[in-house]
């Protein structure tokens, strides 16, 4: 079995990649644990690059040869820190390069701070684009199992992202995932970490794999380490 650590970036993360992705990875041989970045306490958003990489780095050390350890991220784009390697080019790039951008040079950074011999396969890093709530709107309908009196207000959230990639919804403050969600559902706000994960658990892998392509190749790669 391959024990994958997962870096995130809040509670709503922790509780997804805990809930839903272990689970799922777990019946394909592959261990996998998240870690909230930063100290014992923090209650989450995108930290500084250089606290980020200090938690992957300290992962990555605990390999031994007896024990392979993967390391992997779970970040939104949205209001990332502009000191992420890559995050000030991806603001230039179409919305299919921006998170490979970021995802690529946090790669090589990490693989420069190793130093030599380190396995850069062993860290496998993603950017969810553009907030954890992107993947809730890969099926809206499934937010009625939290918030049953809500009905209306779904209906109008489906209504307004109809046809939309829901990776691709998007980075303005107004319009981002969550408060798409927030402003039909006030509620959401005070249960985010929580209700994203059953939300999400209700939706299930194959769907979220069928409608978030980006997500879709993450999973893939963590699924081949247990190959």
């Amino acid at each position: 079995m391959n024990n994958v650590y997962a870096v995130v970036e809040g509670r709503g993360e922790q509780a997804f990649v805990q809930q839903v992705l272990a689970v799922h990875l777990g019946a394909r041989d592959v261990f996998l644990n998240a870690a909230l970045v930063g100290k014992p306490g923090h209650k989450g958003g995108v930290r500084s690059w250089e606290q980020v990489r200090r938690d992957v780095m300290r992962f990555l050390r605990m390999d031994r040869p007896h024990r392979p350890v993967y390391v992997t991220t779970m970040f939104d784009s949205f209001r990332m820190p502009l000191d992420w390697p890559g995050r000030r080019q991806a603001t230039d790039h179409s919305f299919a390069h921006k998170a490979p951008t970021v995802e690529q040079a946090i790669a090589d950074d990490v693989e420069h701070h190793m130093g030599q011999g380190f396995e850069i396969a062993r860290f496998i890093p993603y950017v969810q684009m553009h907030e954890l709530e992107a993947l809730v709107l890969a099926c809206p309908c499934k937010l009625l199992e939290e918030f049953p009196e809500r009905a209306a207000e779904v209906a109008e959230l489906i209504d307004s992202i109809a046809g939309t990639d829901p990776e691709a919804i998007n980075d303005a403050p107004t319009t981002v995932p969550a408060t798409r969600i927030i402003a039909l559902i006030p509620e959401y706000k005070g249960r985010k970490a929580s209700a994203a994960a059953s939300v999400l658990q209700s939706i299930g892998i194959n769907t979220l794999r069928a409608r978030c392509s980006h997500f879709a190749a993450w999973l893939n790669t963590l699924e081949h380490l247990g190959a």
